[in-house]
């Protein structure tokens, strides 16, 4: 069965709609579905992200009004699971970041950045103090922004191949969505037991351990991202403005544009430290936390 045949059938559940069905891959829509007469009445569209496991997940009537233009947010919704919501902060922030050109694209994936990376990249300085080789650049916290999904949950966890009922629960309660180290750490969307949809971060283990809730919801995340810490990966630094961190390696300027935008558009305050957000940071080799998602983690 041709895959406009497959999708067609799926959607004819529901008779005489007009059904957009849009795959994340690519930038302009490759079909459309007409299922009865032409819809003259907006009640009558519906449109429809085509998962990666070939079922279409309808979409929210916010993401219906940005999907469309941003690659970033379309390639979140293909990988994220049923159930689970690209919060609206999130979609604004990822609005600002494409339409600012701070990203890049390989391999049919978008990276998405808060800075520009040739700015950030040239900014680099690197001088002694008090025999310490020190680092000084631009651009405030470095996080990439990639759709990576479930794809390397099962390395992550360390699940072999007989525990796939605990690989299906982890592929729909996680979903992966930022780099927040260049050690390969990762922040990612976690729904709780009782619904609710929390940022974590998840240590590389090779570098950062940090494991636990970064944020209670999207803003406070992007507030987090705006205080100007060199990564969000290092637990260490929290206690601490980033411009007060004793004895830092690097020394990070602030990303003044981007905290002035989270300000305007949000109407929020950025807070002085990381620990006004992250309650109870957690690491893979401690014993207990209060963390939730330390606790839930250590199910797997």
């Amino acid at each position: 069965m041709s895959s406009f045949a497959h999708f067609a059938r799926q959607l004819c559940i529901k008779p005489h709609t007009l059904a957009v069905c849009v795959h994340p891959n690519l930038k302009a829509i490759p079909f459309i579905a007409l299922l009865s007469c032409m819809a003259a009445r907006p009640e009558y569209m519906e449109i429809y992200c085509i998962g990666s496991d070939s079922t279409l997940k309808p979409i929210t009537t916010f993401e219906r009004n940005h999907i469309m233009e941003n690659l970033l947010i379309r390639q979140l919704q293909e990988v994220m699971p049923r159930g689970m919501q690209i919060p609206e902060e999130i979609i604004m922030l990822y609005e600002y970041i494409e339409s600012n050109g701070l990203y890049t694209d390989s391999d049919g994936c978008r990276y998405g950045f808060l800075y520009p990376e040739d700015k950030l990249q040239q900014s680099w300085k690197e001088y002694e103090r008090d025999c310490k080789t020190i680092y000084e650049r631009d651009g405030g916290t470095m996080i990439t922004f990639a759709a990576c999904g479930a794809a390397n949950l099962k390395n992550w966890f360390k699940l072999d191949d007989n525990r796939e009922a605990e690989l299906r629960e982890l592929e729909q309660r996680l979903c992966v969505f930022a780099r927040t180290g260049c050690e390969d750490s990762q922040s990612a969307f976690w729904l709780t037991e009782q619904g609710d949809l929390k940022i974590v971060h998840m240590g590389s283990g090779s570098g950062s351990t940090l494991t636990c809730v970064l944020a209670d919801n999207a803003l406070d995340f992007i507030r987090l991202l705006a205080i100007g810490y060199d990564e969000i990966c290092w637990d260490s630094d929290f206690p601490y403005p980033p411009d007060e961190i004793p004895y830092p390696d690097t020394i990070v300027k602030p990303n003044i544009e981007f905290q002035n935008w989270v300000k305007q558009t949000f109407h929020v305050e950025i807070p002085r430290t990381a620990l006004e957000i992250v309650k109870h940071p957690a690491r893979m080799e401690m014993d207990a936390s209060e963390d939730a998602f330390f606790n839930w983690m250590w199910k797997f």
